[in-house]
């Protein structure tokens, strides 16, 4: 099914409007068409997460938020834990989120209003994700068939086996096997990296939208497992790494021609997320939902490097431009196709 957040950008919906479930169940019924075949892709699904919360509601006759606190965040004795369905609701001990502005602007807040649930609006903190994390090993809420299940990789039609399972990423670090799942919302970071055979885990949140947690936490980890891990290859370069060498690499002059070549909407199937690059004031800036717009520093004729972040690789099919690599030194760069 359609991305319903992608939906709501498309149509105007800024982040912080308020928008509900009706709001968003509005969006969704009105479309006529999915994606693609299902079992024949993949594709990180806001909706599908969402909808899940519709039928926990239906189905119990209570909110999700309800049915958690009852059956999953009070037996672990989570007592910071909780979805947060209304946002006139007060967290204790909240920290709010921001964007960078630039080096000399400061920041700026950026919070969430929606008050759908089901693909996010957790509110939780690191020593709660400890005990969350300690059940997939004791298995006191749910079974250990359960809890096996919801790490079982996925596997499409052509019998392809995907690196995602039910609601957690399923893969490798280094040669150790690793369960993990990372969100972004607002200005919200967050990352929990968990190496089951070795019991260890590393959770990140942050309220910094530049703070990069996947990498902070396989930095971590790499501080307590690194005897035991490969050798590291070019190819698991962090994003620190790649950002220091970018940032080596000065600033080449191009032509206003040369710029505007890259204008254009760009699409990430797996984000669900549209990203917009214009020519403004003799530079490329590149635009993503309501956040500030950030320049793009040329570093070679078909290279940008963020203010403060990746860097984009562009490509080129038949002498236009396809698209882009988001940050293409990592492990997994993240494609955006030229609309």
């Amino acid at each position: 099914m359609r991305d319903y957040l992608t939906l709501f950008e498309l149509a105007g919906v800024n982040i912080d409007n308020v928008t509900t479930d009706d709001d968003a169940l509005s969006l969704i019924t009105h479309q006529k068409a999915l994606n693609f075949d299902p079992g024949s892709e993949w594709l990180y699904s806001n909706t599908g997460f969402f909808l899940l919360s519709i039928i926990v509601k239906r189905v119990s006759g209570k909110t999700l938020r309800e049915f958690a606190a009852e059956n999953i965040f009070s037996p672990l004795q989570m007592t910071a834990t909780t979805y947060r369905d209304d946002h006139t609701q007060l967290v204790p001990n909240r920290a709010l989120a921001y964007d960078p502005k630039g080096k000399a602007a400061g920041f700026s807040l950026d919070v969430s209003y929606f008050e759908q649930t089901g693909d996010g609006a957790v509110h939780t903190s690191v020593l709660d994700l400890l005990k969350w994390d300690e059940n997939f090993y004791s298995a006191q809420i749910g079974s250990k068939e359960l809890l096996a299940e919801l790490q079982e990789p996925g596997k499409l039609n052509s019998g392809k086996v995907l690196n995602y399972a039910k609601g957690l990423a399923v893969g490798k670090y280094r040669g150790l096997q690793t369960v993990s799942h990372g969100g972004s919302w607002g200005g919200y970071r967050a990352e929990l990296l968990r190496f089951a055979e070795q019991h260890f885990s590393v959770v990140c949140l942050c309220n910094l939208s530049s703070a990069r947690p996947s990498s902070r936490a396989v930095k971590v980890a790499e501080v307590y497992l690194g005897s035991l891990m490969a050798p590291p290859t070019p190819k698991a370069n962090t994003d620190d790494d790649n950002e220091d060498s970018s940032k080596k690499k000065e600033t080449v002059s191009l032509t206003a021609g040369q710029l505007k070549l890259f204008e254009g909407d760009y699409w990430s199937r797996e984000l669900q997320i549209i990203y917009r690059v214009s020519f403004e004031s003799g530079a490329l800036v590149l635009h993503v939902r309501n956040l500030p717009p950030k320049q793009l520093r040329a570093i070679s004729a078909d290279e940008f490097q963020l203010e403060e972040g990746p860097k984009l690789k562009m490509m080129m099919k038949e002498g236009s431009v396809s698209g882009f690599l988001l940050d293409a030194g990592r492990t997994r760069g993240m494609l955006f196709e030229k609309r």
